[in-house]
């Protein structure tokens, strides 16, 4: 594909040092693309080169993590991704985070190769490229494995606008009673590997289930703990027929 077909979604919080290497390396690398910047009101944008920018209203974030005090950015990141991809004008669409840099320019080069689909699974018209690092099968702590289901990579997605305005068609999450769901009168169980982490689920976990959810009837993915036979069924197949 060319360049001219795409447009790149950038967004989240500008990063001080990544956020101008990271739309100058759009620029050079992807020339004829459309390059929108969505990011938070009051942000600054000197020395910044884009074709549009979006200023959200920040949702906020929460501490999931009790040992670290990590925030919990979900909120913030499907409301910047959503309203970027939204004000999208071509027919294939690269999300990125605000801190990431392009290399080259192989996302032209992409494509799918896998022919056959299963049709109750697939919700996209085609699938979803997404990066490798961190979609994650197993997770692993203390030498202790634990089964992780829907955990595509949130870094970035590459393919039709239409079906990515489809992925970042789902609810923001409920705060704080998401980030911090095993504080409050729920009980984790016993061999979790991260008894330190109170959100309901990861936000790669979130995204995912929440498009599985428009497709499989009578299907429940409560908690990143909600592993059985019949969700890890699903959490295969969906991920195979929706993303690469």
């Amino acid at each position: 594909m060319l360049s001219k077909e795409l447009s790149v979604v950038v967004q989240g919080a500008i990063d001080k040092e990544n956020t101008s290497k990271c739309l100058k390396s759009i620029r050079r690398y992807l020339p004829e693309s459309e390059i929108i910047l969505s990011t938070w009101e009051s942000s600054e944008l000197k020395n910044l080169k884009f074709d549009k920018i979006i200023l959200n209203k920040d949702p906020g974030a929460f501490y999931f993590d009790v040992n670290y005090n990590k925030l919990n950015n979900i909120n913030r990141m499907l409301l910047s991704s959503k309203k970027g991809i939204l004000n999208a004008t071509k027919p294939y669409v690269l999300r990125i985070r605000s801190d990431l840099i392009l290399k080259n320019d192989n996302i032209l080069k992409l494509e799918d190769k896998l022919s056959l689909r299963m049709k109750k699974f697939s919700i996209f018209k085609q699938r979803i490229f997404s990066y490798e690092i961190f979609s994650i099968k197993y997770d692993k702590n203390n030498n202790k494995y634990q089964r992780m289901l829907f955990h595509i990579s949130d870094w970035c997605h590459f393919g039709l606008k239409e079906d990515l305005e489809e992925l970042f068609n789902i609810p923001l999450v409920k705060e704080p009673e998401f980030s911090r769901y095993f504080e409050n009168n729920h009980k984790m169980i016993l061999d979790d590997i991260h008894r330190e982490r109170l959100w309901k689920m990861s936000p790669e976990q979130y995204i995912s289930s929440m498009n599985a959810k428009k497709i499989i009837k009578n299907f429940q993915f409560n908690t990143y703990l909600d592993i059985n036979d019949r969700n890890i069924e699903i959490s295969e197949n969906f991920i195979i027929n929706n993303f690469i």
